[in-house]
C-alpha cells in the first residue's frame, strides 16, 4: 500500500467508479471529498472529480502491468486505488491504495535484520500484489505470509509468487491470504513483520493488540520493518516492543525477546 497523497488519487477514482454502492462506499467517498477540500481546496477538489473518468480506467487497467521481475513475468507496478477494488470488508474506509514498496529498500532492511532468516517466519501485512513476498523468498525464511484485504490484489500475488522459479522459491511455503489484516492471528514462533503504511490508526491498533497477544510476553522473537511509519507513535507507546537503531528507510522494532540479539 502507497504511503503518499493517497485520499486525492482515491478521490479521482472513486468520483468515477461504477462500482460506487452502499453505505461504506458513500461513506469512503465523502470523507475523501472533505479530506482533498480541506488540504488542497474546493477548486482543486472539483478539478481531481473532473479528471477522474479517464483516470479510473487507467487505474483499472494497472491491475495488471508491467512486470518487476521481468524473467519470471512478475506484476507487481501501477497505483490501485482502492476504489477501483471489490473489497468487502468493514475496514475499507481505513485501507490506502496500492503502490509496490521500493525493493532495493525492503532488502536493505531484511539484510540489516541481526537473525538466521531461516529461522524465522515472514508474514506482509497488506501484501498487495506480492512484491514484498516475493523478495522475501529469497532470504529462505520458514515460510512466507501475505495478508491481503483485496480478493483481486491477493489473486495477482498468489499468481505472482507462482511464476516464480523453483530456485528463487527455495522449495519454502510462500503465499497471500485473501483477509483483513485486523483479523489475523500471528502464530507463536519467530516472525519478521513487514508493513509498507498499509492502513489507518484503527486497524494498526488492532493488529498491535494482534501482536501484544502472541508476542507480549513470549519467548519467541518478533522483528517488525515498518517502512513509511506513519503511525509510528502505536509502536513507540508499547510496552513490548523497543525501537532498535537498526538501519532502515524506515524504523525496526523489536519485542524484548529479540532484544539481546540487537547491535550494542
Amino acid at each position: 500500500m502507497y504511503p503518499g497523497d493517497s485520499s486525492h488519487d482515491d478521490l479521482r477514482s472513486c468520483a468515477a467508479s461504477a462500482d460506487l454502492q452502499g453505505p461504506m462506499q458513500i461513506s469512503v467517498l465523502l470523507q475523501s471529498v472533505l479530506q482533498s477540500v480541506r488540504d488542497k481546496g474546493l477548486r482543486h477538489t472539483v478539478r481531481r472529480i473532473v479528471a477522474a473518468p479517464g483516470e479510473w480506467f487507467l487505474a483499472r487497467r494497472k491491475i495488471v502491468s508491467t512486470s518487476s521481475f521481468p524473467a519470471n513475468g512478475i506484476d507487481t507496478d501501477g497505483v490501485v486505488p482502492l476504489w477501483t477494488l471489490d473489497i468487502d470488508s468493514p475496514n475499507l474506509v481505513h485501507g490506502v491504495r496500492y503502490q509496490a514498496a521500493n525493493a532495493d529498500a525492503v532488502r536493505a532492511d531484511l539484510d540489516a535484520l541481526p537473525i538466521r532468516h531461516n529461522e524465522f517466519s515472514f508474514v506482509d501485512l497488506g501484501a498487495g500484489k506480492g512484491l514484498v513476498l516475493a523478495i522475501a523468498c529469497d532470504y529462505r525464511f520458514t515460510e512466507v505470509i501475505g495478508v491481503e484485504f483485496s480478493r483481486e490484489l491477493s489473486a495477482v500475488a498468489n499468481a505472482n509468487l507462482q511464476k516464480l522459479s523453483d530456485e528463487h522459491r527455495g522449495g519454502y511455503a510462500a503465499g497471500c491470504i485473501h483477509g483483513d489484516a485486523a483479523d489475523y492471528q500471528f502464530e507463536n514462533r519467530d516472525t519478521v513483520v513487514f508493513l509498507y503504511n498499509p492502513f489507518g490508526e484503527v486497524v494498526m491498533r488492532k493488529v498491535l493488540d494482534n501482536l501484544a497477544a502472541t508476542f507480549a510476553d513470549a519467548e519467541h522473537r518478533l522483528f517488525i520493518v515498518y517502512h513509511n511509519p506513519v503511525l509510528a507513535g502505536l509502536f513507540d507507546d508499547s510496552p513490548y516492543l523497543v525501537r532498535t537503531a537498526l538501519p532502515s528507510k524506515g524504523v525496526v522494532y523489536a519485542n524484548r525477546a529479540a532484544a539481546p540479539q540487537l547491535p550494542a
